[in-house]
């Protein structure tokens, strides 16, 4: 079997699973005890409004293009911001689908353009790392549930963090976590929507 059908009937699958068990959708990183505070960041983007829908362009179904996103600053500790995006919709091992993990941007940067290269490591903003998302690959990979099935609500989380991770090229969802473990400043997030087609 090619990669591509085995990677497609995956994701396919686990959102058709995801589907069935929204009554007990996996907890998002946003929620864990590792990322809590009192700080909060406002977060938008001028891709798409909250709660809106998520252009064609930025979801896998057309060009996979990472949305703009804006923040407010962290506190002045802030040495690094953190960027997930996670959809509870779906789920595999009990955890969300990952669609974007990006980490060590500058604390002095509160925005990013769309369309971000899908490479480990970004040169605009320097030092920003993309690890790894559903697909196996670096960088944003857009929204794609199965056609016909129900809206799906993609959590994009911003997190101030007090250091600079200093994760290789690659790290996961998990890696991120544990390395951001209590020193976390303050979060925000965005929520878009994406429905697909009709079959």
């Amino acid at each position: 079997m090619k990669k591509n059908t085995f990677l497609g009937m995956l994701i396919v699958g686990t959102a058709l699973a995801g589907t069935a068990l929204a009554q007990s959708a996996p907890p998002l990183a946003i929620t864990l005890p590792a990322t809590q505070t009192s700080g909060t960041l406002t977060v938008s983007s001028s891709t798409y409004k909250s709660g809106a829908a998520i252009p064609l362009d930025n979801s896998s179904y057309g060009k996979s293009n990472s949305p703009q996103v804006t923040w407010t600053a962290g506190p002045g500790t802030t040495k690094s911001y953190v960027v997930l995006m996670e959809d509870p919709d779906a789920q595999i091992e009990g955890k969300p689908i990952i669609h974007w993990v990006a980490y060590d941007i500058p604390g002095s940067v509160t925005s990013l353009p769309e369309n971000l290269p899908k490479e480990a490591a970004v040169a605009n903003p320097k030092g920003m790392m993309q690890g790894m998302h559903v697909a196996k690959g670096p960088g944003y990979f857009g929204p794609k549930p199965p056609l016909g099935a129900a809206t799906h609500h993609y959590h994009l989380e911003v997190f101030a963090v007090d250091k600079v991770l200093g994760l290789a090229a690659g790290a996961t969802r998990e890696d991120v976590l544990a390395g951001i473990n209590g020193h976390v400043l303050a979060k925000g997030e965005l929520v878009g929507l994406y429905t697909p087609a009709a079959k």
